[in-house]
């Protein structure tokens, strides 16, 4: 572990993250991903609107569950092409990083589903000790006790998901880890490099203000100019009573204008079909201004974890998190290999009750042997 001033110092490797806009192939994944999944979606949307009903709500919830899982997997392919030039200092190509994506990007699931569990069954636990505080007399003495104990722990379970869990997840899995492993390694980074970590994390947020700064000012100037020149030319063609809309095609639908193109058009003057154009432009646009803070910002926290897990040693909490798991998959593989155990010990008890029973006549009580048919005192027929 290092000391503090080190840690500062190293941190300046974080700008190393704004490199990642040169990176064209992991923007033009990403880019891809975010527009096919919303192209899933809004096709979801329309059929749902053209089917209606139940079936057209469901369908609506898989197209949108479809798209959800196209850009997950897209962005986690964009962090696995990002992590391997961290650790290598080489990049693999984007068909490597989708295969790799594909094979193990459910583990992050499958980890979030187990947070959520865990959440949750804390909560539960929560809302169970609050009933019991309702107890008069003892409930006021209980809550002493429990109200305390309740807020620090789930301080320190948000403190660790805001700065551990939700940012150095994603990486985790995006170096090839296992679930066992990213745990593992997520628990020793918070108890030996937890400082080091928040220090990258600050540094970071300082790095993507200044790369979002500037993205969005390059954006919003060229936009804004453009608008307003736009307004004030093509203003014209609107006052002609030319129709526009229907060679274009933009802006309008059996029911008239669209929403975008009717702000638009009421603020600039212009045609619905103008308008619909600048509003699908200016969307598209500021789309691609986001891709480049997405990209330093997926760079920075993937040097963030390396560093952190570079000195640790979570072998160890690996190795109990392995043991634990062996024994629950034993105890499951026993239960599941003889469920029929009770149920043949239960006809044996109904096939020969004598044997399983004490060594006594039902009737007088008189002791009677294994093999005896009939009992000695009282002719009671024992089989």
């Amino acid at each position: 572990m290092s000391t503090i001033s080190q840690q500062i110092r190293t941190a300046v490797r974080v700008f190393d993250a704004v490199s990642a806009v040169q990176r064209w192939q992991a923007g033009a994944l990403g880019a891809a991903t975010a527009v096919s999944a919303m192209i899933i979606i809004a096709l979801g949307g329309y059929l749902a609107a053209a089917l209606g009903g139940g079936f057209g709500g469901l369908l609506a919830m898989l197209f949108t569950l479809t798209g959800a899982l196209v850009f997950f997997y897209g962005v986690f392919a964009v962090g696995i092409y990002l992590m391997r030039e961290v650790q290598t200092g080489a990049v693999p190509t984007v068909r490597e990083a989708v295969l790799a994506a594909l094979a193990t990007g459910h583990r992050q699931i499958l980890f979030f589903l187990l947070i959520f569990v865990g959440i949750l069954a804390l909560v539960l636990v929560l809302a169970l000790l609050l009933f019991i505080c309702k107890i008069p007399v003892l409930g006021p003495v209980l809550f002493l006790i429990v109200h305390p104990v309740a807020t620090l722990i789930f301080g320190v379970v948000f403190f660790a998901l805001t700065f551990v869990v939700y940012p150095l997840t994603a990486p985790a899995f995006w170096a090839g880890n296992t679930i066992a492993q990213a745990v593992a390694k997520l628990w020793a980074i918070a108890r030996q490099n937890l400082l080091q970590v928040m220090i990258y994390e600050l540094v970071l947020y300082f790095v993507l203000g200044i790369v979002v700064f500037c993205s969005f000012m390059i954006f919003f100037s060229g936009f804004g100019l453009t608008t307003g020149m736009a307004a004030s030319i093509l203003r014209q063609a609107a006052e002609t009573g030319a129709d526009y809309n229907s060679a274009a095609g933009f802006g309008s639908a059996p029911g008239g204008p669209g929403m975008l193109g009717m702000l638009l058009a009421g603020a600039s003057g212009l045609k619905p079909a103008y308008s619909g154009v600048m509003g699908f432009t200016g969307g598209l646009l500021g789309a691609l201004a986001l891709v480049l803070p997405t990209l330093v910002a997926i760079k920075g926290i993937a040097i963030t974890y390396f560093d952190a897990a570079a000195d640790v040693d979570a072998s160890e909490i690996e190795a109990r998190l392995n043991k634990a798991g062996g024994e629950m998959k034993q105890k499951l593989d026993a239960a599941a290999s003889h469920p029929q155990a009770p149920v043949a010990q239960a006809e044996q008890v109904a096939a020969d009750p004598v044997a399983t029973s004490a060594a006594s006549c039902p009737s007088c009580h008189a002791p009677v042997g294994a093999a005896d048919g009939f009992c000695g005192e009282c002719g009671h027929k024992l089989r």
